[in-house]
């Protein structure tokens, strides 16, 4: 499901992940809840490839903050996001980690490729 015209969408419904999707003034927000792994990480990918390849997008920031688990998968997810969205010359920042988002990005050495505005205010 697109952008209404009201700039303001739900995402698919899917086990273990939903996202609220609202865009103003060319910025999609993506605000993600639940889980970020192999059984959620297409729907991510196929939202934020959406918002990426609309024309009147030109920055998508993905609010973290209801995320409760990240594996991985799901890290590749986040890069994967981030690469669509680049490609298509948008702007790409994860915001409102929660704190063990925040340490597998850390582990895992991609907290600072996925663009964290502030660096420790996410």
């Amino acid at each position: 499901m697109g952008p209404s015209a009201a700039g303001r969408t739900a995402g698919p419904a899917l086990t273990g992940i939903e996202f609220a999707c609202q865009v103003r003034r060319g910025v999609a927000v993506v605000r993600v809840s639940g889980e970020i792994d192999m059984a959620t990480r297409d729907g991510l990918s196929a939202t934020i490839t959406r918002y990426a390849h609309d024309d009147r997008v030109h920055g998508v920031i993905l609010d973290l903050n209801d995320v409760t688990f990240l594996d991985c998968t799901g890290v590749s997810a986040l890069l994967a996001a981030r690469r669509a969205a680049v490609a298509s010359r948008c702007r790409f920042a994860v915001v409102n980690l929660q704190p063990s988002v925040r340490r597998v990005l850390q582990l895992t050495s991609t907290l600072e490729v996925l663009g964290t505005p502030g660096g420790h205010q996410s």
